[in-house]
């Protein structure tokens, strides 16, 4: 949508109320769509609406561009019957029929934001204008708009002579389907004297475009494609990010901001049970809320993202191993401060399944080169943490926070201390309100059903949502959790509470034990109350420079982590093939499961390379065997089917022949063509040019389930 107010009120009303319009209502009914607008970025003597236009262009991220003037409202059944007459052999989109409001209903339909105010009795013939729906291919052919035309008027005519001559014939919107206007009034930057000069100079050059239509060799003359300002083909793909967890969210958020920002960001698929208590966070620190895609699941945002070619930004090892399998480039971004616990856990630094990652952002130097140990052929960022870009700029409250970890029984030091401290936490309660403070309630989002419970039969306010409590706490009391150094990262104290299962011979760095310096730790309940009143009472100090060696680049890693994935892109390979002759692993699923966007059901035959064998044999739903495999087979690539290197050959029981699959876009180096799917008969297994090992079971056995294998 090209706009400049040119200082009337007017003009700028009906665009608040029109762009509140396009993108509340139309943007979610075009999955993929976006608005944006374009100023004159040059805003000489004359404002030139065709450089408006191309601004617009430059910034948009599709493959179809949809030109609405900034004082026209089009219904989503006119828009979605535009979009669908843009076909191979149609140069351009227009509509044909005009209802053009007056001074009265305009200011009536501004005031009661109510569409239904225009009447139909008040329908004019569209010659030129208002609307213009091309593919963004073909106005690169044509050399974009002509910006030799001041100010308007012309420039929509020469646009359809340029399509008719040099791309097809003009498609026109049925005229029940029927665009209209908002009145205004000239803009005060334009004088009459200064529209007639433009006029004149716009009439003479039109006259030329008029001479040349039907004349491609001429007309690409008259345009001087060579010399005009050409709309280019996007350099890199829009840079999507998926979170199905709303603490993941506020760890990419900031990151995603910032690509937005550069006109680099494509979507946020965000879960719809967090949206409602992420939403004040996003719009308070103007997040790009039209970017927000809603899913359930996450097969859902994985199907959605199957189509894509950018990077998938994920902040928890669960998200980056659906993402991979779309196929994109997948970057995963540490949701905690890089705690590990001397294993290889999956979801700390250092832990198995991360092979296939693009890239991997880590919050400080050593944390990353952990990570660099068991992944040395994957690139590296330690650019800090994006979530506390938000974070530092907030003031401190008055009240004290009690939090935990969550239940999970990695090693010792993983696990929660909330069962030692429970029957200190109604003491501190007590403290707490004889000084006058308020004790506020927060834990890991996995223990909310175990401790919200308890925190509301003691009467202690819960904060859902770390930044809330960040912005109103002073003092933030946990045993073991990332939050712990992202409270200290604002200069407030912080207490560590110890269990009595927590080794002090053991040492993971962080929390166990190199970085306790952040905070003051208590070993027993007891002694809670006491080490809190004495940090109240200022008889305990805290290094403030004690934090820096967890986090690089406080409070503007955003920018330094969108540098290092940009430059990572750039070098990235292509996605290499499937070498010749290597060994195939023939496997049954135990379940149905989604694979790079296809779901397959239960007792499907697929083949797949040893490292995705081993990810299907132990690293879906917590131990049980998504898939086990039969036997190892031998097929060289050039018997393999080449359309879908990943998935190889499908054999599907019968029942699921008349399943539709629908057709599925990988990267470039792939076919974009759906997996096909045989029917597990003897008709259709005689026909394959190599016959598979069909296991006995799919003949009618059930398919026993192997648990609790993982990686060797």
């Amino acid at each position: 949508m090209p706009f400049h107010d040119g200082g009337c009120k007017r003009r700028l009303d009906s665009y608040n109320l029109l762009r509140e319009y396009y993108i509340n209502t139309v943007i979610p009914a075009f999955e993929g769509s976006e608005f944006v607008t374009g100023d004159d970025d040059l805003k000489g003597e004359h404002l030139n609406r065709s450089r408006m236009r191309n601004n617009c262009a430059k910034q948009a991220k599709g493959d179809i561009l949809f030109f609405i003037d900034a004082d026209t409202w089009l219904s989503v059944d006119s828009i979605g019957v535009a979009l669908s007459l843009l076909t191979e052999k149609v140069g351009m989109v227009q509509y044909q029929k005009l209802n053009w409001a007056d001074d009265k209903t305009t200011a009536k339909i501004i005031k009661t934001k109510d569409f239904s105010l225009f009447v139909n009795n008040e329908v004019r013939d569209i010659k030129s204008g208002l609307v213009y729906v091309l593919r963004r291919d073909d106005l690169y052919k044509i050399g974009a708009w002509d910006e030799r035309y001041l100010s308007w008027g012309y420039e929509d005519s020469a646009m359809q002579i340029a399509v008719r001559t040099l791309l097809g014939p003009i498609a026109r919107v049925p005229s029940k389907y029927i665009a209209y206007h908002l009145f205004h009034p000239r803009p005060r930057t334009i004088t009459q004297e200064m529209q007639t000069e433009s006029c004149k100079a716009n009439r003479e050059l039109f006259k030329l475009y008029q001479s040349c239509e039907g004349n491609p060799v001429s007309l690409r003359l008259l345009i001087g494609l060579d010399r005009r300002p050409q709309i280019p083909r996007q350099p890199e793909p829009p840079i999507d990010a998926y979170a199905s967890e709303e603490h993941y969210a506020e760890h990419i958020a900031p990151l995603f901001k910032e690509f937005y920002a550069r006109g680099q960001a494509g979507r946020f698929y965000m879960h719809r049970d967090y949206m409602a208590r992420l939403r004040p966070i996003l719009e308070e620190n103007g997040f790009p809320m039209q970017q927000i895609v809603q899913v359930i699941s996450r097969e859902d945002a994985a199907k959605r993202m199957i189509g894509g070619k950018g990077a998938i930004i994920t902040s928890g090892i669960g998200d980056a191993r659906v993402m991979k399998m779309t196929p994109r480039p997948v970057i995963l971004i540490e949701h905690g401060a890089g705690q590990q616990y001397g294993n290889r856990a999956a979801s700390f630094i250092g832990g198995i399944g991360r092979e296939d990652l693009a890239m991997m952002v880590s919050p400080r130097d050593k944390t990353m080169q952990l990570s660099q140990r068991f992944y040395p052929n994957i690139p590296h960022s330690s650019g800090g943490c994006p979530k506390l870009d938000w974070y530092t700029s907030l003031t401190s409250g008055t009240a004290i926070c009690i939090s935990f970890h969550w239940h999970t029984t990695v090693c010792p030091e993983s696990d929660w201390a909330y069962e030692e401290y429970k029957s200190s936490i109604a003491e501190l309660k007590k403290f707490c309100d004889g000084r006058h403070i308020e004790l506020i309630g927060h834990c890991h989002p996995r223990s909310r059903e175990h401790i919200y419970p308890y925190y509301r039969q003691l009467g202690i306010r819960i904060v859902e949502n770390f930044y809330d409590v960040c912005k109103q706490a002073q003092m933030y009391i946990c045993d073991n959790s990332s939050t712990i150094f992202e409270f200290a990262a604002l200069g407030r104290p912080v207490v560590l509470l110890n269990s009595k299962f927590y080794r002090r011979s053991v040492s993971f760095g962080l929390r166990f034990w190199t970085n306790t310096d952040v905070g003051v730790m208590v070993d027993t309940p007891e002694t809670l109350v006491d080490k809190v009143a004495s940090i109240l009472d200022n008889e305990v100090e805290i290094d403030p420079e004690a934090i820096k060696c967890v986090y690089n680049n406080i409070g503007c890693a955003s920018k330094v982590v969108a540098d290092d994935i940009i430059e990572m892109l750039k070098n990235r390979n292509p996605m290499s093939k499937v070498e010749e002759n290597k060994d195939m692993v023939e496997m049954v699923l135990q379940r149905e499961l989604m694979l790079r966007g296809k779901t397959l059901a239960k007792g499907t035959v697929i083949y797949v390379d040893e490292s995705e064998a081993r990810r299907l044999e132990g690293y879906f739903q917590r131990g049980k065997a998504a898939a086990v495999r039969k036997a190892f087979i031998d097929i060289p690539y050039s018997e393999i089917n080449p359309e879908f290197p990943f998935i190889k050959t499908l054999v599907a029981p019968t029942e699921t022949q008349d399943s539709v699959y629908q057709g599925l876009q990988t990267l470039d180096t792939l076919n974009n063509d759906s997996i096909t799917v045989i029917p597990a008969d003897a008709t259709a297994i005689s026909n394959m040019s190599r016959d598979p090992i069909v296991p006995e079971r799919l003949q009618g056995d059930p398919v026993p389930v192997r648990r609790g294998r993982g990686r060797k």
